[in-house]
């Protein structure tokens, strides 16, 4: 759920560095507190400016490899995240039927 929307939009993990923290490191950071899930390794794929006529804020996007389930997500008070794993026919299915996707997945999907 993305509060300034008001809806459920289907997303990928992500939030900011950490200081002194790499994308990589972000990375797993992540995705262990919004997922539960843990990855064999990462590699980082790409990056972007979402925001470039405004702000010099850049997203690094960064592939996991061989995840799975280690906890319960440790979200912060704010977020309210529900993990879901789709397989690429069913998130084709997903956005056939006009789910809303946030961009930063759109952008990881292409790299």
């Amino acid at each position: 759920y993305r509060h300034p929307t008001g809806k459920i939009i289907l997303g990928c993990p992500a939030g900011y560095l950490d200081k002194g923290e790499s994308p990589i490191e972000a990375a797993q950071r992540e995705l262990l507190e919004e997922t539960g899930y843990e990855a064999e390794s990462f590699t980082l794929i790409g990056s972007a400016y979402p925001y470039a006529g405004f702000s010099g804020q850049k997203n690094y996007f960064v592939r996991a490899f061989n995840a799975s389930c280690k906890s319960s997500p440790k979200l912060e008070q704010s977020e309210i995240i529900r993990p879901r794993i789709l397989t690429p026919r069913e998130f084709e299915q997903a956005v056939a039927q006009n789910s809303e996707i946030d961009a930063n997945l759109g952008t990881a999907l292409y790299f």
